[in-house]
């Protein structure tokens, strides 16, 4: 199995040089579709893009496709990944053969499902606690609780608010609101 790695990052792609691992540099300005479509699709394809627009070109091209694939992301911790539904999401710095190894893996620890309550608190989370607190009608230590349970599922590797930004939007990217369960599961 050979994995493809798709980004805007050069210096990343250089990086992952092996045999197991296909390269592919895609700019903004590049053509998501035509680039991607002559791939053999029985590959996991890997997502390490910076720019947002460009991820969502290439998820929504991926999607249509109905290929699996992986969303790498900067502000996950080093050589962390967690599963949301059916979607990796890993940190942008890992190791080839970290990489190689999560995509090989047939067996993942359980998926980090969000509660409903989370979920909540993860699009409200630009806002600050006393703001969710009012539109949640819960309390501004509870909201804290959850921020912090939240960027634990995520394997977040800082507390700073525009990382998390960077990753709801990301998680939301795939389709994310399907994957929540409810507070009594």
């Amino acid at each position: 199995m050979e994995i493809i790695i798709v980004s805007d990052n050069y210096y990343l792609l250089s990086g992952m040089l092996n045999s197991k691992i296909f390269p592919i540099y895609l700019s903004q300005q590049d053509d998501v579709e035509g680039t991607l479509s002559s791939l053999c699709w029985g590959n996991r394809v890997v997502v390490a893009t910076e720019c947002i627009h460009l991820r969502e070109k290439i998820i929504d091209f991926l999607k249509r496709r109905g290929c699996y694939y992986f969303i790498l992301l900067p502000d996950i911790g080093k050589n962390n990944h967690f599963k949301l539904g059916d979607i990796i999401f890993a940190s942008m710095n890992l190791t080839p053969e970290h990489l190689i190894s999560m995509a090989s893996s047939t067996t993942f620890r359980p998926a980090n499902l969000l509660t409903l309550r989370e979920s909540q608190v993860l699009k409200l989370f630009h806002l600050k606690n006393i703001s969710i607190a009012k539109i949640l009608s819960i309390s501004e230590k509870t909201t804290s609780g959850y921020r912090m349970s939240i960027q634990y599922k995520l394997k977040m590797r800082t507390k700073n608010s525009i990382a998390m930004l960077r990753v709801q939007k990301s998680i939301m990217q795939c389709g994310f609101q399907s994957h929540i369960i409810s507070e009594n599961e």
